[in-house]
């Protein structure tokens, strides 16, 4: 059985989910859906917020429901972990800013590895492997496979 704590994360882990998703469902909301067979470019950064909505709310409710016999405590902000929480929200943030002058292949492979050290047990080998398959995943299914115009190299390596 989870401590409090645990489920005091939980229902916080939820909450913090639900309200990433509303932020992304506004920012989409001018955004043309189009149609079943021809989705517009809303679509699916709307259909992401509703899961992730969805998937919030169920862990919160599981939070909840597990604590039903005892008062809910909701856990401080000093209980979270701020390396984590940073090394999750920021690399994603840097890809963006940084894609266009890097390249995909250095920018998801630095995002990556810095997204393995939100993780105390993040070790570099393991890590250095992970990126390196996930920017070759990447690669092979967006400019290989997909054909999306994303330069592999940015303007600051030679690229265009």
């Amino acid at each position: 059985m989870k401590s409090v704590n645990a489920r005091n994360k939980d229902l916080w882990t939820g909450i913090l989910m639900m309200a990433i998703a509303l932020l992304f469902t506004g920012m989409a909301w001018d955004y043309p859906m189009g149609t079943a067979l021809r989705l517009g470019p809303g679509a699916f950064p709307m259909i992401l917020s509703g899961l992730l909505f969805l998937l919030g709310l169920a862990i919160a409710l599981i939070a909840v429901r597990a604590d039903l016999k005892g008062t809910i405590k909701i856990g401080s902000v000093e209980d979270w972990s701020w390396r984590g929480l940073l090394l999750i929200v920021l690399p994603p943030l840097l890809f963006g800013l940084v894609i266009r002058e890097v390249g995909l292949i250095v920018s998801l492979f630095a995002v990556t590895l810095l997204c393995t050290y939100a993780s105390r047990d993040a070790r570099l080998r393991s890590s250095l492997i992970l990126a390196a398959i996930l920017m070759l995943f990447c690669v092979a299914v967006f400019v290989y496979g997909l054909g999306l115009p994303i330069p592999l190299w940015g303007r600051w390596l030679g690229g265009h």
